[in-house]
């Protein structure tokens, strides 16, 4: 509940100086030096509270609590003068001092909204390199990714080709290992065949010979 309250301090400093600046000159660009300092420091004051309430709204909450400060104290500041004339040395025309006052705090108001428009302008190109260095290293990590997967492919592809290849060779081993043992069976079977074409000549040359 604390936190909660703490974020509208700075809202509630804007406010202070914008109440403040009601009892400066309305005369903002005369020749006293002092008075211009004044108005340049408060001016830079309502500038760094606008900056500061984007760490605790957003753009456009922010936006209007600013818009809702500004309406507020110059309805204020308009009631004060009219109140206190005497004090503030408001002459007639009375309308024409009334806007003088009304346009102090709208310069106040649009310096705080000015703000925080730069500090969200600021957050954004930050957000956007974050996301542009986030998109590169993803593209980078991605890259790399597939780099691992394609090598990883060629690898379970020469595994597979080494594989064929191993089955090839022995399969043609096995084919020329039964081609060697038909051929030494045919070369037995010839030389059988030989042995008794032999034998069959010898038997018949030796019947002749006893005849």
């Amino acid at each position: 509940m604390a936190s909660k309250y703490y974020n509208y301090m700075l809202p509630g400093l804007m406010a202070l100086l914008m109440f403040l600046s009601n009892f400066l000159s309305t005369d903002l660009f005369r020749t006293d030096v002092q008075s211009f300092s004044v108005w340049f420091l408060i001016s830079l004051f309502v500038f760094v509270c606008g900056w500061l309430t984007l760490k605790n709204f957003s753009w456009i909450l922010g936006g209007k609590i600013i818009f809702t400060v500004s309406i507020g104290m110059i309805v204020i500041g308009l009631v004060l003068v009219v109140l206190f004339r005497d004090y503030f040395n408001v002459s007639n025309p009375i309308a024409e001092n009334l806007i003088l006052y009304s346009l102090r705090n709208i310069m106040l108001g649009g310096m705080g909204l000015f703000g925080l428009t730069v500090a969200e302008v600021i957050r954004i190109q930050k957000e956007e390199k974050e996301l542009i260095g986030s998109f590169e290293h993803k593209k980078t990590e991605f890259a790399s990714e597939n780099e691992k997967m394609m090598e990883l492919l060629i690898s379970e592809a020469k595994l597979k080709a080494e594989k064929i290849v191993f089955e090839a060779e022995k399969r043609a081993a096995e084919i020329k290992e039964k081609s060697n043992l038909v051929e030494n069976k045919l070369k037995e079977l010839i030389l059988l065949e030989k042995d008794l074409v032999r034998k069959y000549e010898e038997e018949e040359k030796k019947e002749l010979g006893n005849k």
